[in-house]
């Protein structure tokens, strides 16, 4: 279901620092399946008021388990004001399997940058294959979301530039849920796991060294964070640069 909020910010980790830069993709990902077709829902996403819109929805050239959803406001008559847009991207005929649509926001000639990623499973093909979006009409306040809480932020571990740097996740639970936290890299694939199991009601902590399971350095690139709690998932987009 729909119930998901967004972590905001993007975070860049270096070899010698870590900082936060602005976040220009916005809003959180989701994803359902009903009857062998796959909804992918990019909620809370912050535009300018009067976006000239242009959908593309296309499955990855090197893999066929990845489908990129291209969201483009042209920038051809701007307002002076911004708002809240929901899309509703649905995906129709595509074959059973273990599927990842990763969600890109793109203004005007700009370089895309990452909404959000969500994954679903089709368990049958329900005719040919189709892809069709919707958008919202503007709001002014993003979805609220009862009962969590979630607070991100980037912190360095020591004075020295060339000591192990760590992004911090900082999440509030108002009752005992189960938690499972990771890191995915931009083809979908688990990287990490930083936890999993049952969380009590309060304020919890976790953080990433940019290694993964094995004790390796991922290579650069573009990360996400996956932060389920109980039926919610909420992602962040991380840039690890070498």
């Amino acid at each position: 279901m729909k119930n998901i909020r967004r972590l905001t910010g993007v975070f860049v980790v270096t070899g010698v620092a870590l900082s936060i830069t602005a976040a220009f993709a916005t809003g959180t990902v989701s994803s359902q399946v009903i009857d062998g077709v796959a909804y992918v829902y990019h909620t809370d996403a912050n535009w300018n008021c009067c976006p000239d819109t242009v959908m593309e929805i296309v499955p990855n050239s090197d893999s066929a388990d990845i489908i990129d959803i291209f969201e483009h406001d042209l920038g051809t008559h701007p307002c002076k004001c911004m708002c809240y847009f929901d899309f509703t991207h649905k995906l129709e005929g595509l074959a059973p399997g273990y599927y990842t649509a990763r969600v890109w926001e793109v203004f005007r000639d700009n370089e895309p940058e990452p909404a959000g990623t969500t994954t679903f499973t089709i368990p049958f093909q329900t005719g040919s294959l189709s892809f069709s979006s919707d958008m919202s009409s503007c709001h002014d306040e993003p979805g609220i979301e009862e009962g969590i809480h979630l607070q991100t932020k980037a912190s360095i571990e020591s004075a020295s530039p060339f000591a192990a740097q760590s992004v911090e996740i900082c999440f509030t639970i108002e009752a005992e849920s189960q938690i499972i936290l990771a890191i995915y890299n931009s083809a979908g694939i688990k990287v990490r796991d930083l936890y999993g199991g049952v969380q009590d009601a309060g304020m919890h902590f976790a953080g990433w060294d940019a290694c993964d399971n094995h004790g390796n350095k991922v290579p650069r690139g573009t990360y996400f964070v996956i932060l389920g709690i109980g039926n919610n998932i909420h992602t962040l987009p991380l840039i690890v640069l070498r």
